[in-house]
């Protein structure tokens, strides 16, 4: 039998794969009855997720209106992006300490070399390889304070603006790849203070691509 905190766990994860994944979207209203009953949880249970999300920037509660998904513009894009680029800096720095402990230097290259052998055809392919590298650079990390203030910055609507905003080309996992490879090697050689800056390059190289690839800074949510 799930517990209320583990149930409103479920709710939370549940919502941010859909926002992630595109199935709820930025400006729509998320019905109460429908949800609880879909989700197969109580109101108050549903009523608690919607406020932790509201917490994380991805929900907005009106009275009388519920909960919405946010809208995000560019400019909220960039400045997440700024704060994953300090958070995702410190996390391959520890990263690179701890890399020599136990089998982490076995799970790291396994990540890294899926993640150098994969193949991306759209921006939600390169988006996705980019977390699954990330997550292992995170267990590496093994920084359980760093972990819950990530869990807020990685907004699932970030993962949503990209894929139906941001122009893709066959160039932009290669040049992905190019900022990676630098992460990987400083990680792997263990030096921190060399990962961090990679890391940090690397998120800042998106931000540009960013600003290259989108044409109209107002964008409109379908």
């Amino acid at each position: 039998m799930r517990t209320t905190d583990s149930a409103v766990d479920i709710a939370v994860g549940e919502l941010r794969s859909r926002i992630a994944k595109g199935r709820l979207v930025c400006g729509q209203r998320l019905p109460e009855p429908d949800l609880s009953v879909e989700l197969e949880i109580s109101k108050p249970v549903l009523r608690e997720a919607f406020a932790r999300l509201q917490a994380d920037g991805v929900l907005e509660l009106q009275r009388f209106r519920g909960a919405t998904v946010l809208r995000l513009s560019p400019n909220d894009v960039d400045r997440m992006l700024r704060i994953c680029a300090a958070f995702e800096g410190l996390a391959a720095g520890e990263a690179a300490r701890n890399v020599d402990q136990g089998d982490n230097l076995l799970m790291f290259e396994t990540a890294s070399k899926k993640f150098l052998a994969g193949t991306a055809s759209s921006q939600s392919d390169l988006f996705d390889m980019t977390g699954d590298l990330l997550a292992t650079i995170y267990r590496l990390a093994d920084n359980p304070y760093l972990d819950r203030l990530t869990t807020r910055v990685h907004n699932p609507l970030l993962r949503q603006f990209m894929t139906q905003f941001v122009r893709y080309n066959a160039k932009d996992a290669d040049r992905s790849k190019a900022f990676a490879r630098s992460v990987i090697d400083a990680i792997r050689k263990g030096d921190e203070g060399r990962a961090e800056i990679e890391m940090r390059n690397w998120v800042h190289g998106e931000r540009q691509r960013i600003h290259t690839s989108i044409p109209d800074r107002e964008m409109k949510c379908p």
